[in-house]
């Protein structure tokens, strides 16, 4: 039986499941439930399938996770993978940022019983996984919305840096991974001033355990890390799927050119509405743009932004029912651990 959460653990999760029920309650108010309602409508049961594909996402990023964080001294069960994966998620919808849920996911996988560094080193590399994937997708995107619509050159010009941007992040990032880049930074803080020496000799300690357990997927865990690639591959392809879905059921042709463009250009958009406090009116006006440049139906936009905002919804419940579900039961384990 895995060993009580620490305090901390548990207070973290309370600050996440209390900003997260206020960010939820707030979204709601805003997106207005009889105009989703009205909106949800007019794609009828596709809507089924839409929540459909995203739990399908979801399956495959809690075996990811349940893969990179388990080790031959403590494994780690599918369902606890999961329920990170939806608490953290829900979190990241309904809170300004859209990182606290990082944070939500590494302390459910320690109360679960991962150990501390082997949590953040699966979850890191979670992201880097995710990026890695959002950045090829976006760099071929751009190909296909450069060669089939006619975009000012300055536009075309300041997509292709921000691709460059993000590919040369991505890569940066690859090189650096297990290389001692964490504890370099923590002796580089100490250095400065930053942090004291005590609490720097601390946290190199810490984060070179992290930076030992990344360099394991260099070596002797590299075939973890492309089965990690490969289904996140196919998680953001389930992702994006509700897309199509959505298009499909309103009619909207989906030549393989527009289905690129328009994957990629989600992406831009998810970016940019995790900066904005609840992605408010991003989504919603930059869908409608982009149809219309992309010469569809703007309102087509308007509607996809307003069922991907219902679908944040439907998943934001279910990932703070869960995260309230987990923290009673680590509640439980603690005052049965006391007696």
């Amino acid at each position: 039986m895995a060993a009580p959460a620490p305090r901390w653990a548990r207070v973290v999760n309370w600050i996440s499941l209390l900003a997260g029920l206020a960010g939820l309650a707030w979204l709601i108010s805003h997106a207005g439930v009889r105009t989703l309602g009205e909106r949800l409508s007019t794609i009828g049961g596709w809507f089924i399938a839409v929540l459909a594909v995203q739990l399908v996402a979801h399956l495959l990023d809690g075996r990811i996770i349940q893969l990179l964080v388990r080790a031959p001294d403590a494994p780690m069960s599918f369902l606890n993978s999961l329920v990170a994966q939806l608490s953290g998620h829900a979190i990241n919808l309904v809170t300004p940022g859209g990182n606290l849920g990082e944070v939500t996911k590494v302390t459910l996988l320690y109360q679960a019983g991962a150990p501390r560094g082997r949590a953040v080193s699966g979850i890191l590399l979670f992201n880097l996984a995710a990026l890695w994937v959002n950045v090829l997708v976006l760099v071929l995107g751009i190909f296909v919305i450069a060669a089939r619509v006619d975009l000012p050159r300055n536009l075309v010009i300041a997509m292709w840096i921000g691709a460059g941007l993000a590919a040369t992040v991505g890569l940066g990032l690859a090189l650096l991974m297990g290389r001692g880049a964490l504890a370099a930074l923590a002796r580089g803080l100490g250095r400065l001033g930053v942090i004291g020496p005590a609490r720097a000799a601390s946290w190199q300690q810490r984060l070179g355990t992290i930076d030992a357990q990344l360099a394991e997927f260099r070596g002797a865990r590299r075939g973890d890390l492309v089965h990690a690639l490969a289904l996140s591959a196919l998680s953001h392809l389930a992702s994006q799927g509700e897309i199509l879905l959505v298009l499909h059921a309103l009619g909207v042709p989906l030549p393989l050119g527009f289905a690129l463009s328009m994957m990629a250009s989600s992406l831009v958009i998810r970016w940019v509405s995790a900066v904005v406090p609840f992605g408010v009116g991003v989504s919603e006006g930059s869908n409608y743009a982009l149809f219309d440049l992309l010469g569809m139906a703007p309102v087509a936009g308007l509607v996809l932004a307003l069922v991907q905002r219902a679908r944040q919804l439907c998943f934001a419940a279910l990932g703070l029912v869960l995260l309230a579900l987990a923290q009673a039961r680590g509640r439980k384990r603690q005052g049965g651990s006391s007696v």
